[in-house]
């Protein structure tokens, strides 16, 4: 996690964001009719914040939204190396964290205060309430919404600047090493600048569409009850598929720390089936666990593990046709446990083999239930190879579907060495 400014750092950021003032915004509570504003303000508590203090942090859950009564506070988007990068800031009258709230999902951005501040805090159980009890509340946040798409779209020129300001430091680097490690590093920041840009319409529509059902009378709401879940199922998919995007540019580095802790590969496994059954069962699909009767254990990072699984469940399900069979099975091979996922889809051509586990590759003229940026398997290879161990595909049983494979050292087992 990149170091937000500290006092020290704010007279610089104070300066930077007044050079870069926005256009004057409404106050939240003028946009509240007498009543709704004497509601909200009824379940306020006041907060005080010095220069340099942080408000909301990049990551966390929301527990609360905040109107800012007095003071100036920077909006940052912090990246993995460097400074973070400045995405606005808010000034007296605004509403602060509504976004986190509304669409349920970890704040996007960190903001920091740049002067001395005085809040309002409505705490998340409170304004939920607010929202259901005041309709004209929902509105109003749906205004601020609307607002902040409009900035998102007014702040992709600064994003567009930043990368090209990557791309002059690359441009003066002279050693070879040096300007591959630094290349890497660009585009890392690069795509999390993208998908932040992204994520920020995407809140957006969550947050609309929440704030829909929260708001409608229930005589309106029954009839698009179907249009509603799938705009937020639809909505809740891309934002997955940038989380994706997020992981791949994460772990582009095999040299990141990895967990090392026991894992009962049973365990593991079983919640990877469960996790899935409703999938295969929604795709009309047979899932099936195969495990010996021994105990097989292996070091490693359970979550990462968790998520190579959940990967390759989810590419076997999307491409198995109905009536089709997944299996997941383990074993034992000497000092090494092998894991696998068999499907009855159409297979991969011999000369796709490899090349699936490249970023953004898909095999052509086979399309599956589900769309996705080919970055799955390549994030299963990546974690697979930071563990010590392998990753490839081969044609199931009868040449029929695929098989993929992925071997890592038994608790107490070597490393493999081979590159698959």
């Amino acid at each position: 996690m990149t170091r937000l400014p500290g006092e020290g750092d704010i007279s610089k950021l104070e300066q930077d964001t007044r050079d870069g003032a926005p256009r004057s915004r409404v106050s939240f509570l003028a946009r509240l009719s007498p009543a709704a504003g004497r509601a909200f303000l009824a379940v306020t508590d006041a907060e005080h914040h010095a220069p340099g203090s942080v408000i909301c942090r990049q990551g966390t859950e929301g527990q609360a939204v905040y109107v800012l009564e007095r003071g100036r506070v920077a909006i940052l988007r912090e990246v993995e190396e460097g400074e973070p990068v400045m995405l606005g800031y808010r000034g007296a009258g605004e509403i602060l964290g509504e976004m986190s709230l509304v669409s349920r999902q970890p704040r996007t951005a960190s903001v920091v205060a740049v002067e001395e501040c005085d809040l309002l805090r409505v705490g998340a159980e409170a304004f939920s309430n607010l929202l259901r009890e005041h309709p004209g509340i929902s509105w109003a946040v749906l205004s601020v919404l609307n607002d902040r798409l409009q900035e998102a779209d007014e702040a992709r020129t600064s994003v567009l600047q930043e990368e090209q300001n990557l791309a002059r430091r690359v441009d003066r680097l002279t050693g070879e090493a040096e300007r591959l490690a630094e290349l890497a590093r660009v585009r890392r920041e690069t795509i999390q600048l993208i998908a932040h840009d992204l994520r920020t319409p995407l809140t957006v529509i969550d947050g609309c569409l929440q704030m829909l059902e929260l708001s409608l009378p229930e005589q309106a709401l029954a009839p698009a009850a179907k249009i509603l879940d799938l705009a937020e199922r639809s909505s809740q998919r891309m934002m997955s598929l940038l989380e994706e995007l997020l992981e791949a540019a994460n772990r582009d580095s095999l040299e990141a720390e990895v967990v090392r802790e026991p894992v009962d590969v049973a365990r593991l496994l079983l919640d990877a089936v469960e996790g899935a059954r409703a999938g295969a069962r929604g795709a009309h699909l047979e899932l099936a666990l195969e495990l010996p009767a021994g105990r097989l254990s292996l070091l490693g990072d359970r979550s990462q593990l968790q998520r190579v699984l959940s990967n390759l469940l989810n590419n076997a399900i999307s491409y198995t046709p109905d009536g089709g069979r997944i299996v997941v099975a383990a074993r034992q091979v000497g000092q090494q446990i092998e894991g696998s996922v068999t499907d009855t889809g159409p297979g991969v051509p011999e000369e796709h083999r490899e090349l699936i586990f490249e970023r953004f590759v898909r095999v052509p003229g086979v399309s599956g239930r589900r769309h996705g940026f080919g970055l799955g398997l390549y994030y299963c290879r990546q974690v697979v190879r930071a563990h010590g161990g392998r990753i490839w595909m081969e044609p199931g049983p009868g040449d029929t579907g695929s098989r993929f494979v992925f071997s890592l050292p038994a608790d107490g087992g070597q490393a493999d060495d081979g590159n698959a």
